[in-house]
């Protein structure tokens, strides 16, 4: 194939040209000419030249950390290409690390500002690359955030049991209003509050079971025991931890 001939503005969009431009990218034996071509590539699709970048023989880190600063400062233009590129080069949580905070820790309101543009901006398939990648940072917040657009998409029960990690995230950290939100999308049925609520229960803390409270109340879910799960609420944890979770329940 003639290097010279090549159109990058014209085949940069054609999908079924993708895999030939990270092909082609490899071809060049000087660093420069590599990096030239790669730039030149990011004027017209931001996310196949990271693609170039991640699939390459020889890793280019200096123009990689261009590229994640060039997606960072696009977002706003380009909110879906800047996420899909700093995803393929494994560093999309960076984009709402604000350096001045408005809150304390961890981040702040420009944070939640470019969030909620990324996730009214996202597709299904683009959610479901964003929501993989949160599921596994260190901190939950961006998981946190994600939980309330989850509900504008029709799951599968493949794509569930990534709903179901989440799930088990949240919970296992005690942010139990957001896991009910996930346990309520990956449970059909109509016994789900009531499974919830046991495994609140379960769990013989006070900010569980005072939930767990509000939603026996909310639903009027009659086989628990509502005086004895306030009579609980009264007690100090250690001693609540002793607790046998079937008093919890009308016999």
């Amino acid at each position: 194939m003639n290097r010279k001939i090549l159109d990058i503005k014209e085949l940069a969009c054609k999908p079924e040209w993708s895999e030939v431009l990270k092909l082609y990218s490899d071809l060049f034996k000087s660093e420069s000419l590599k990096s030239n071509f790669v730039i030149n590539l990011s004027q017209e699709n931001m996310h196949l030249a990271s693609q170039c970048l991640t699939t390459s023989i020889k890793p280019l880190n200096e123009l990689e950390e261009s590229l994640k600063e060039k997606a960072i400062s696009n977002f706003e233009l380009q909110p879906i290409e800047s996420i899909l590129t700093l995803l393929e080069l494994n560093d999309a949580d960076r984009l709402f690390l604000s350096k001045r905070n408005t809150f304390r820790n961890p981040y702040g309101k420009r944070d939640k500002k470019y969030f909620e543009l990324l996730m009214n901006s996202v597709n299904h398939n683009e959610m479901l690359i964003y929501l993989n990648y949160v599921i596994n940072l260190k901190k939950l917040t961006f998981l946190i955030w994600l939980v309330p657009y989850l509900n504008k998409f029709q799951w599968t029960e493949t794509q569930k049991g990534l709903l179901f990690q989440a799930f088990n995230r949240l919970f296992k950290n005690k942010y139990y209003v957001q896991a009910y939100e996930l346990y309520a999308l990956v449970n059909e049925n109509d016994e789900y509050i009531s499974k919830y609520v046991i495994k609140l229960l379960e769990e013989k803390r006070k900010d569980a079971i005072s939930l767990a409270s509000k939603f026996i109340i909310k639903h009027n879910l009659e086989r628990f025991n509502i005086s004895a799960i306030k009579s609980a609420l009264e007690m100090k944890s250690k001693q609540l931890i002793k607790v046998n979770t079937t008093i919890f329940f009308n016999q």
